[in-house]
């Protein structure tokens, strides 16, 4: 556990779902995780992912297993609750509190096609916040054919995030009203946006945008603005995973600077075919701005993921239908 507070989550699979492979569902023929693939096992960045190893996800029964010693609720498997009241941006959200004192893990999980990605905080209490995040792929990298003409493609979705501020009043917490203060858990206040990623597959490379940010209450409801980030141009490697830095973006008066800025980094996989999805994962060391410009905070950090598909003709995404040639 770094001392940033990391969440320690390891791999579990539920018993009695679909074929063994990645432990998020895997998706049927065409969507790039043809059963002739092999299932990749990407290893997800350390800063990105603390000590997440992996999480399992069961769409069809709703559930959440995570699996781990640290606090989260027993050594062995701990399902998480479904909790719909809490989905944020199209991500679906699961819960865990073993009791009054005990401390509040929030999740968001979604998948497309055949990449997947999760996230996890428990801030609060006892001067550690837990996090992390996790993204996979079903089935084999393939890359579109790049030609004269094509190369670069857009990718546009969602984001969602979970912060190390713990809110008191919480609306999931067992309870409120603990005493003395110093043992009332917290429960993570959240962050959404919007992202576009920019991959150049004829020279391997990319970057992208996470813009529209917003920190939100336990309630989903916005409480501030927060800075745009910059992905800054990373490699695509071989196995069509990539992982760069993070800026705040200069264009955005609410980044309080004209410099360059590193506040962490992202990373993250391609998966179906012609690499049509897109699924990753940030760390941040900071969020609100240079000099703690939107809320007057020190030592915010926050862990987020997004899920991202390739712009077509069909897209309705307005990064999408803006992309004129």
């Amino acid at each position: 556990m770094k001392h940033t507070a990391v969440l320690l989550l390891l791999c579990a699979f539920i018993m009695g779902c679909s074929s063994g492979g990645n432990p998020f569902n895997s998706p049927p023929p065409g969507d790039g995780g043809d059963g002739d693939a092999p299932p990749t096992t990407p290893t997800v960045p350390a800063a990105i992912a603390g000590s997440v190893s992996s999480v399992t996800f069961d769409p069809a029964n709703q559930t959440l297993v995570v699996t781990g010693a640290n606090l989260d609720n027993t050594p062995v498997s701990t399902v998480y609750t479904r909790n719909a009241a809490l989905d944020r941006n199209g991500f679906q959200a699961y819960t865990n509190q073993d009791g009054a004192v005990e401390r509040h893990f929030t999740a968001f999980v979604a998948q497309t096609g055949s990449v997947n990605a999760a996230v996890v905080s428990s801030p609060s209490p006892r001067n550690r916040t837990f996090r992390g995040a996790f993204f996979d792929r079903d089935g084999a990298y393939d890359p579109p054919i790049v030609t004269a003409d094509t190369g670069v493609v857009t990718y546009a979705g969602s984001y969602v995030g979970l912060t190390n501020i713990g809110d008191p009043n919480g609306n999931d917490l067992i309870s409120t009203n603990i005493t003395p203060a110093v043992l009332q858990p917290g429960q993570a206040l959240g962050t959404d946006g919007d992202v576009l990623l920019s991959a150049d597959f004829a020279d391997n490379a990319v970057e992208g945008n996470i813009f529209n940010r917003r920190l939100l209450d336990t309630n989903g409801n916005a409480l501030s603005n927060l800075p745009s980030l910059v992905l800054i141009v990373a490699p695509i490697a071989a196995d069509g995973t990539f992982e760069g830095a993070i800026e705040y973006d200069i264009a955005d008066a609410n980044s309080n600077t004209n410099a360059f800025v590193n506040v962490g980094s992202y990373a993250g996989i391609f998966g179906g075919i012609d690499a049509a999805q897109v699924a990753g994962g940030i760390d941040l060391t900071e969020f609100d701005g240079a000099q703690d410009f939107v809320l007057g905070a020190e030592n915010e950090q926050e862990s987020g993921i997004f899920i991202l598909e390739a712009c077509t003709a069909a897209s309705t995404n307005p990064v999408c239908t803006q992309n004129i040639p």
